[in-house]
């Protein structure tokens, strides 16, 4: 057993400022991650995943709030 602590990655301040968490994820290292930013949307949002029997979903928002 493992346990995740996203917290740094976590910006508290996504929620309420504007458009910078669409910069964030707009200023991520894409080619070094082997994706885009179109392409992770496709995939990921408004999806439902399920972790060790819990429905996590994720909307636009949520996706973009994460980097």
């Amino acid at each position: 057993m493992f346990t995740i602590d996203p917290g740094e990655h976590v910006d508290p301040r996504a929620a309420r400022s504007g458009g910078r968490p669409a910069r964030r994820v707009g200023g991520l290292p894409w080619e070094r991650l082997e994706d885009t930013a179109p392409s992770m949307r496709a995939r990921l949002a408004g999806r439902t995943f399920d972790v060790e029997g819990h429905p996590v979903s994720l909307d636009e928002g949520a996706l973009m709030k994460a980097p």
